[in-house]
């Protein structure tokens, strides 16, 4: 099968492009900044989704793709308040200039990847696809507003959509996210730092699990419509547990105010698992502590 992976060079695509070669498909991985060290590992096409003058090369790359990995975007939530025309272009201008080319080009599937961060404050322990979407930063709004926009490609032309929704994702060789920034100062022996009580808890998912159910969705055999799907772990773990499995002692904690994000949230999981047979394997105090 011939894929397109965007954002390839990135935490998730990175790992996305080498599993899906490693299974024998045929990639093609794009991102507007390339690591050299992934570059070297993978083929790379460094083009920007938002600039038109890059859309005429990328137009004649798609052709044959069956399934588009949809990736690429600016993910920093509390910089998307200080950026939002930036972060617009980055994340739904860019998206949409990719789902016309797929429909265009006859891509059969367009996996994206969607966030959490679409959910509000949740009322219930357990958020369901069905919960409240009402984003509380420009971040989550622009995920949902590409979300919206796969559902329509998905009823109005033969381009089949399905969108992610990733909780907070960890793993190896990252300073980024909750779990990453932590490991990141232990290492260099600095002082955690939890913003708050730290008693906010989140649904913490392993890049690998997160791979696996991107490639589920974009090789299930049925089409799926523009459904949209929760990746977690379908378990809460607080902030404070995560610093204390790391570091243990919490005079190497410094607690600043609380920024603007949701306190606690967790997600059930159980329609992905019924639906595409996806179950995470990685629980993440299990990982540190074998860090």
């Amino acid at each position: 099968m011939r894929v397109l992976v965007t954002g390839g060079a990135g935490f998730i695509g990175s790992r996305l492009v080498k599993k899906l070669s490693d299974a024998g498909h045929d990639v093609i991985s794009i991102d507007r900044t390339v690591d050299e060290k992934k570059f070297l590992e993978q083929d790379y096409c460094c083009l920007d989704l938002s600039n038109y003058k890059h859309l005429t090369k990328l137009s004649n790359i798609i052709e044959g793709v069956d399934v588009v990995y949809h990736l690429a975007g600016k993910k920093n939530l509390q910089e998307s308040f200080d950026r939002v025309l930036y972060y617009h272009n980055a994340n739904v201008v860019a998206s949409l200039n990719l789902l016309e080319l797929c429909v265009d080009r006859g891509v059969k599937r367009f996996v994206f990847a969607s966030s959490a961060s679409v959910y509000s404050e949740p009322d219930e322990p357990l958020v369901t696809e069905e919960s409240a979407a009402e984003p509380a930063s420009p971040y989550g709004l622009q995920k949902l507003t590409v979300e919206n926009y796969c559902k329509i490609y998905s009823r109005k032309t033969d381009l089949d959509t399905v969108s992610l929704r990733y909780f907070n994702l960890y793993g190896p060789d990252t300073n980024q996210g909750v779990v990453g920034a932590m490991l990141n100062k232990h290492k260099n022996k600095e002082n955690l730092t939890i913003f708050g009580t730290g008693e906010n808890s989140r649904d913490f998912i392993h890049v690998d699990d997160v791979v696996g159910a991107t490639i589920a969705a974009g090789e299930h055999n049925l089409a799926h419509n523009g459904e949209v799907y929760n990746v977690g772990f379908g378990e809460a773990t607080s902030v404070n547990e995560i610093a204390w499995c790391i570091c243990k002692d919490d005079k190497k904690i410094t607690r600043l105010p609380a920024q603007q994000e949701v306190s606690s949230i967790c997600c059930s999981i159980d329609k992905i698992t019924k639906n595409l047979g996806w179950e995470p394997k990685i629980n993440v105090l299990d990982w540190l502590s074998s860090q």
